[in-house]
């Protein structure tokens, strides 16, 4: 046997073997069909290999579609027996004779769907219809995959659909679409059984035959790609051999290279082999440079027919069945190829129709695809192979003019929903801008009172929204936003200050005065200071003071009361200026301070009497001994006293009696910390109590003098380097001098053994 039996020329220029083409995948997307083994009364009967034997009708369909049409693996074939028949269904139990089978067959049917009734629910409305009815229906449909889609929704159906008395409609759609009947396709070879010389005809689609499920899944299935093993719901590239690729372009490389295939199989093989194995139907599915002569097959064919030593008989048998194999495959070839180049036609026909009717519309193509029901109207048409009309157009434009425009509002109030979010932070971002200005913006309110101002609420407003403005684009440069939002946040600080002013104990005239540079509004001074009576919290900027000035006071925001955070702007607790009171420790040290440095506060402008207290040092005399402090310490250590506290003005040559060592401000704080450097520096015995050291100091400090120690002091404090060295341990200046290192601390401890130390005393 030769090959020039099944060589086919080109049909057209649009071969969807070459690659340059593209592959459109077929209209079935569902995996491989089930089909029974019933046979219509009078229809021609085949043999069920013994594999099959003991199979209910969906395992052999899957069995079908699986296995290859003719077994080229084994060189010694054995004809069927055509004259068999089938066997029985394996659904009948054969084990109860007692029961006549009709009967039988129904009740343990009726039984076993009711079991599934009861167990899933209500059953699905396809199955409720009658079965004569849905026939009617699928008959409506154009090819068999609508046909092996419907089958494989439950077992039911896929046994009615692929009984024999449903043959009819298989064949019907089979005929519509043109498909190559297998049944057309036989061969004559010589009975070896019989001395006479008779033929007998054979066929090498015997699965195929009768058995119109299986052939619909055959062609329309999709399955595992040979080189990636990815599913993909493409058809064959070959029938003949079964080799199915994905839509990667990669995979089509990969075969190329591959040993998968065997390029020169027909000039490198026996004739004894050649005839009897597969082999592509146009070498040009894989490579276009191919020359037609040499048709490739699967390499691992070939090392199988080298294994075997069949006769001659079982050779011309099994050429036979390859050929009429091939034949059949080659036509499958040469349908696909015009089945796949009417589908590109419908699709472009159709994309042509849509896009056209959507520029006369004046809507995005695209959008009328994906949100409207002109997509899955387009989807099926293309299913069915059916051209779009434009009287079908016609009448679809209401329906997707009103879901166009649900669309566009959907799309809209998300877009809006999207920029008030937008809005929202920006304006909280907004605020915190304002904050990191305080020369402009002094006294800036909680961010739960700035969301309620005129100006806020215009950026909040719905009305922004719709105008598709935001917040940055609203307020940039010098707009009439900020403008506005400056005035009324200067309005709210004045009317803060009047209502604060009550707790001061101060003249009411000033709210009807200007506040001038050297006359300080009393809420500005620094002996105004106040505290939370609601939540007794300051911001972290106030931490070490413990209370709060008046800036603090317009920007606090109490602590909820469950202490759980809440949306930005959302409080149960607001600001009102009777949430404060003055704290009288504080007002009183710091106005002792200032009388100390003979500042007249109504008269000395605010940043000038700042600048001084914070450029003294200061010594508390109410500890006992006296204790030495930073200006930045000062408020802050006045709570640690019941009564008013007592301080004086150090010098800045402060004597090794006031201090012996210049603690880090700050360090205590740090040290309580739980991150990883303050855990290695509190276990160190490395600290000392400043109060013992200072009461020894003080004590020896009235004993007698010994004159050369005094001139020795006096020399300290008269070199050019007396204030560094004043601010230095002891302990590091006198080994500079020559003398012995004399011991500052009695007694050290960690910084917990210090805690203990201090709470006892």
């Amino acid at each position: 046997m030769t090959t020039a039996n099944y060589i086919i020329e080109p049909l057209d220029p649009l071969d969807p073997g070459d690659p340059a083409q593209p592959i459109i995948a077929n209209d079935l997307e569902s995996p491989a069909s089930e089909t029974g083994e019933s046979e219509q009364a009078g229809e021609k009967s085949v043999a069920i290999p013994e594999s099959r034997a003991g199979m209910d009708a969906s395992d052999q369909l899957m069995f079908v579609s699986e296995s290859s049409a003719i077994d080229i693996s084994l060189l010694t074939v054995v004809a069927n027996d055509e004259t068999n028949s089938l066997k029985p269904s394996p659904s009948a139990d054969v084990s109860r004779d007692a029961e006549p089978r009709a009967k039988r067959g129904r009740f343990y049917e009726g039984h076993r769907e009711a079991e599934e009734r009861d167990a899933l629910g209500a059953p699905p409305t396809l199955l409720t219809l009658p079965f004569d009815l849905l026939l009617e229906i699928l008959s409506r449909t154009s090819y068999p995959g609508d046909l092996l889609a419907v089958a494989r929704t439950c077992k039911s159906l896929c046994r009615k659909l692929t009984d024999a008395s449903t043959y009819h409609l298989w064949r019907k759609m089979r005929r519509d679409i043109l498909l190559p009947d297998p049944a057309a396709y036989e061969a004559e070879v010589e009975d070896a059984y019989n001395s006479d010389g008779s033929k007998k005809k054979i066929t090498g689609v015997e699965n195929f035959i009768n058995n119109e499920p299986a052939y619909a899944a055959f062609i329309f299935d999709g399955g595992p790609c040979e080189i990636c093993d990815d599913f993909t719901n493409r058809s064959y590239r070959s029938f003949a051999l079964r080799i199915r690729l994905c839509g990667n372009s990669d995979c089509l490389e990969k075969i190329k290279k591959s040993e998968l295939l065997s390029w020169k199989f027909m000039s490198s093989q026996p004739q004894s082999i050649t005839s009897v194995i597969p082999v592509l139907e146009v070498n040009r599915i894989f490579r276009p440079s191919s020359l037609e002569g040499e048709r490739a097959t699967r390499a691992s064919l070939i090392e199988v027919s080298r294994a075997s030593n069949p006769s001659s008989e079982e050779i011309n048998l099994a050429s036979a069945k390859n050929d009429v194999w091939m034949q059949l495959c080659v036509a499958l070839f040469k349908w696909n190829q015009i089945w796949q180049r009417n589908l590109r036609k419908i699709h472009s026909a159709n994309e042509s129709m849509g896009k056209k009717f959507a520029e006369n519309e004046g809507w995005n193509y695209s959008v009328m695809v994906n949100e409207t029901t002109y997509g899955p109207f387009r989807t099926t048409k293309y299913k069915l192979r059916e051209n779009i009309t434009d009287e079908e157009l016609q009448h679809l434009r209401p329906t997707i003019s009103r879901e166009l425009y649900l669309f566009q509002r959907k799309k809209e109030a998300k877009i809006q929903t999207r920029l008030r979010e937008a809005n929202a932070d920006n304006i909280f971002k907004l605020y915190q801008k304002l904050m990191s200005q305080p020369v402009t913006y002094p006294n800036l309110p909680p961010f739960a009172v700035f969301l309620n101002f005129p100006a806020t609420k215009i950026l909040q407003s719905s009305e922004l929204v719709e105008a598709g403005y935001d917040v940055r684009s609203a307020v940039a440069g010098k707009s009439c936003i900020m403008g506005m939002l400056k005035k009324q946040i200067e309005e709210w600080a004045e009317k803060a200050k009047q209502e604060m002013l009550n707790s001061l104990d101060e003249s009411a005239d000033w709210n009807s005065m200007v506040s001038g540079r050297r006359m300080t509004h009393p809420v500005l001074r620094l002996d105004a200071w106040w505290k939370c009576k609601i939540c007794n919290r300051v911001e972290p900027k106030y931490d070490i003071d413990g209370c709060l000035d008046f800036a603090g006071v317009c920007r606090h925001q109490c602590q909820e009361e469950d202490k759980k955070k809440k949306k930005k702007g959302a409080v149960t607790r607001t600001w009102s200026a009777g949430n404060f009171v003055k704290d009288d420790q504080a007002s009183a040290v710091m106005k002792q301070c200032l009388e100390r440095l003979g500042i007249d506060v109504e008269e000395e402008a605010e940043k000038g009497s700042r600048t001084k207290f914070n450029e003294t040092l200061w010594r508390c005399t109410s500890c006992n001994p006296p204790l030495f402090l930073r200006a930045k310490s000062v408020i802050g250590h006045s709570h640690r006293h019941m009564s008013p506290m007592q301080v004086e003005i150090l010098p800045q040559f402060i004597p090794s009696t006031m201090k012996t060592r210049p603690n880090l401000f700050g360090l205590a704080r740090w040290l309580s910390q739980s991150s990883r450097y303050p855990k290695e520096e509190v276990v160190k015995i490395n600290f000392g109590c400043q109060h013992c050291v200072n009461k020894v100091k003080s004590e020896e400090a009235q004993a007698p003098a010994d004159p050369g120690q005094d001139s020795a002091f006096e020399l300290r404090n008269t070199s050019p380097k007396g204030s560094a060295e004043a601010d230095a341990p002891q302990d590091t200046l006198d080994p500079g001098r020559g003398r012995g290192k004399r011991k500052e601390f009695v007694n050290k401890f960690n910084f917990n053994g210090l805690r203990s130390h201090l709470s006892s005393k």
